[in-house]
């Protein structure tokens, strides 16, 4: 079993949509995947646990793969789409960033030309915080020296966190607190707990509400709270989006008497728990003991998801159409910080630089002056000259020349340039060498770009410049479209 993505097109509801459409939509997709439950002692609204109601048709469901299969066949569905299982790039980051090879750690390592950070602790408290705690007293800690720099910052929004003290290291080292967040240092929180039942709004029946239907709930009620729904009437995940959409920041979901004590594991867009039915009457009968519920529960979410970029023997993943990845695919990747603090050369921008490519865009000086008044446009900038390390040409026509400038960051040194052209396009390297004799030296070059002959492709095609002295290597992906 596993879950998978029914997709069936377009809606036929148009973009004003009602919530009576919605809800048409989601009763479809039951009766839909009901016509291949009629053998199973499944429930459709058990099995789907998304409908997709709005951008798109379809839902996603627990299906095996028969039926699957069976389903893909169906002359309304345009594809059955598995949901595939991602995992962890690396347990070992260190390694991975070429920090550290094999227990080794190479003299090119920065982690030697760091001191292994020497002399820098960093501590990080990355959950909550319950500041009253006594791991936090300052019982036995003599006074702050006078010449301690740090600070004691509390947090923005949370006033009453207590930094009545520094903390204290050994060899007397202090260290200041600073919270990474404008939201400041989250407090370790403890929730209500409310019966769906009991948070109904409006002339919404008990029963209903209890199932947290769409629309049943009253978010003054729920708002900041653990809700308690029971299973049935609509998909499990659907529940928790009611939740989530009242303002719930937890939800605890019940079995009725039919589920028994099955129990699943769903991807809720919130912080869920699953029990039983025999476990469900024990906490219906302590909610309706109490007038009030005194008891509080701690509420967190375990659920990470991470992308794994390759596949089983180290290669690429292609898509499903067994399509490499071109430029317009490369994200921010992943950090190589031996080599980030050793470039080589870069292309540099200041803010000014940036304002030409905005007039470039043909943005007025009235606008310009909104954000950065006094700076002047230039009578003229191409866009292609942004001074960036991608190289794109949108629309080739003709010849058409690219500059940039490269500074020197590293030591002095000639660097060479390699070109590995676009299919269809001829590049030319204007000048093929660039020789910097100190930190700081800036040198211009020209890339003159023009499509050979007139069958060029209308698609984007791609290449690269190789800037390199033979230590650094210094690369620009060239993107042409031939308009």
């Amino acid at each position: 079993m596993q879950s998978y993505i029914v997709y069936l097109g377009e809606h036929s509801h148009g973009p004003e949509v009602t919530s009576a459409d919605l809800d048409q939509v989601t009763l479809s997709h039951y009766q839909f995947l009901g016509s291949f439950l009629l053998n199973s002692n499944e429930r459709p609204e058990d099995v789907i646990f998304y409908s997709y109601t709005r951008s798109i048709n379809g839902f996603a469901a627990i299906l095996d793969e028969e039926q699957a299969a069976e389903i893909a066949k169906h002359p309304k569905v345009l594809s059955v789409i598995p949901n595939l299982g991602r995992k962890l790039h690396t347990t070992h980051s260190w390694e991975l960033m070429g920090l550290e090879r094999v227990g080794n750690v190479p003299s090119q390592s920065l982690w030697k030309k760091a001191n292994f950070g020497e002399d820098i602790i960093i501590g990080n408290l990355d959950t909550g915080v319950f500041p009253e705690s006594k791991s936090f007293a300052d019982e036995g800690m003599g006074p702050v020296p006078s010449k301690w720099k740090g600070i004691c910052q509390n947090g923005i929004k949370e006033s009453e966190i207590h930094c009545n003290r520094a903390y204290s290291l050994r060899f007397r080292k202090l260290v200041g607190g600073s919270s990474l967040s404008d939201k400041g240092l989250p407090r370790q929180k403890f929730y209500h707990l409310i019966s769906a039942a009991d948070a109904k709004a409006g002339n919404v029946s008990s029963e209903d509400a209890l199932l947290c239907k769409a629309g049943t709930l009253n978010p003054k009620l729920v708002k900041g709270k653990i809700l308690v729904c029971q299973r049935g009437g609509i998909a499990r995940v659907q529940k928790g989006q009611q939740a989530a959409l009242a303002g719930a920041v937890g939800m605890i979901l019940v079995n009725d008497e039919a589920s028994g004590n099955e129990v699943a594991s769903d991807p809720h867009i919130l912080p869920a728990s699953h029990i039983s039915y025999a476990d469900g009457l024990e906490l219906f009968s302590y909610l309706k003991s109490m007038k009030y519920h005194p008891h509080l529960f701690n509420c967190f979410n375990f659920c990470h998801m991470k992308a794994r970029t390759r596949d089983n023997t180290d290669l690429p993943m292609n898509t499903a159409a067994q399509v490499k990845a071109t430029p317009f695919s490369y994200g921010g990747g992943h950090v190589r910080p031996n080599r980030a603090v050793d470039p080589g050369l870069v292309y540099d921008l200041l803010p000014n630089d940036y304002i030409k490519f905005l007039c470039g865009l043909g943005y007025s000086q009235t606008q310009i002056d909104l954000f950065a008044k006094g700076a002047p446009c230039p009578k003229s900038f191409d866009i292609t000259d942004l001074n960036y390390p991608s190289i794109t040409v949108p629309s080739l026509s003709g010849t058409v020349t690219v500059t940039r400038t490269l500074k020197n960051v590293g030591s002095p040194g000639t660097y060479h340039g390699r070109v590995k052209t676009p299919p269809g396009i001829s590049v030319e390297l204007q000048p093929k060498s660039l020789k910097f004799e100190k930190i700081g030296e800036e040198k211009s070059f020209k890339l003159v770009l023009k499509a050979k002959g007139s069958n060029v492709g209308k698609d984007y095609v791609f290449g690269h410049l190789l800037w390199s002295d033979g230590a650094h290597n210094v690369r620009s992906p060239i993107v042409v479209k031939s308009s």
